[in-house]
């Protein structure tokens, strides 16, 4: 039997997106397919999408569907148009289990995900590993689907599992010295950095990688931005999303302009740069609430790198989300 998983849209770093990774560690019998040809003479197919693939996994789904099982996994499942393809199912959240259950491998591994074996990521070309430590959000960002595909419950690797995969990183990925934590929220767990910082130390990883990881302006305290400095942090990239405390208000952010000054103020005194992420466009904002994000931003322009500024995407499964059709809309983020 070929059973045969393929990402629909950009892959980022690595040969191999994190959460196929993942699947080819734990599931047997799993194979990549890197092009749509190799999909011709699969007995099973799984395609992993975010939203602005949906396009071309639902091109494999009438290609395929009536011919053998096509399952949709990633967040791009979370949009309900799936159900006028013929997609045989969808997996929203952990795939292992679902995975083995379909190919008739029936030891599961848990909720615990230090019980996972760690992803194969394949080759890193670009410069970076992408590295994932927890699954998961407990906020409920009104653009973000994250709650929505992971439950509103974060779990997170262990201190021990963390340090040791990244000692194997550097063993297998010798030319790259960057580190990117793609978590959604990999500080949401506090109390684990303490622990990651003193095993990062002991095995010397600060002189291996720089890193560079996602945070909430509320959750970067002097504390953390120590602890990420002794780490060789190049930089965090902070969610401010807006200047105007209506409309952090209305994206559920539960932060305000006066967190995102302090977080700011933090890492331009502790020498740990902040990139902060701005959403233009949300549902809501007016002419007004941008001019006190461009007078935010131009505030600590000596204080900041560049920002990210995103254009709104109203992804399915966002608490914002008001029935867009992804296959019409560019679901791009940059």
């Amino acid at each position: 039997m070929k059973s045969v998983l393929y990402t629909c849209g950009r892959t980022g770093l690595s040969e191999h997106t994190i959460g196929v990774g993942y699947l080819l560690a734990n599931v047997p019998g799993l194979t990549v397919a890197k092009t749509r040809a190799e999909l011709h003479d699969a007995d099973w197919i799984g395609v992993s999408s975010m939203a602005a693939g949906l396009r071309e996994a639902c091109e494999i789904a009438t290609e395929h569907g009536n011919r053998v099982p096509v399952v949709l996994g990633g967040q791009g499942a979370l949009w309900d148009g799936w159900r006028k393809y013929p997609f045989a199912a969808v997996c929203i959240g952990d795939g292992e289990t679902p995975a083995r259950f379909a190919l008739g491998c029936y030891e599961i591994p848990g909720d615990d995900l230090d019980r996972l074996n760690p992803p194969d990521i394949g080759r890193c070309d670009h410069g970076g590993i992408p590295l994932v430590t927890s699954r998961g959000c407990p906020f409920n960002c009104a653009f973000c689907s994250s709650a929505q595909f992971w439950g509103r419950k974060a779990r997170f690797h262990s201190a021990g599992y963390v340090v040791d995969y990244v000692k194997a990183l550097a063993v297998k990925h010798p030319s790259c010295g960057l580190l990117w934590i793609m978590d959604d929220l990999a500080t949401a767990n506090k109390a684990r950095w303490p622990k990651i910082a003193r095993l990062w130390a002991d095995s010397g990883l600060a002189k291996r990688f720089r890193l560079r990881l996602n945070m909430r302006a509320d959750l970067f305290t002097e504390e953390m931005a120590v602890i990420l400095r002794a780490m060789n942090t190049e930089h965090v990239s902070i969610g401010i999303e807006s200047g105007s405390d209506k409309v952090l208000a209305v994206m559920g952010k539960q932060t305000t302009a006066a967190d995102n000054q302090r977080a700011v103020d933090v890492g331009h005194r502790l020498g740990v740069p902040v990139r902060g992420f701005i959403i233009h466009g949300f549902p809501g904002e007016t002419e007004e609430d941008w001019r006190e994000t461009e007078g935010f931003l131009a505030r600590n322009r000596d204080k900041m790198l560049p920002p990210s500024i995103f254009q709104y995407t109203p992804f399915p499964g966002c608490a914002a989300y008001a029935g867009e059709n992804p296959l019409e809309l560019s679901m791009e983020t940059a």
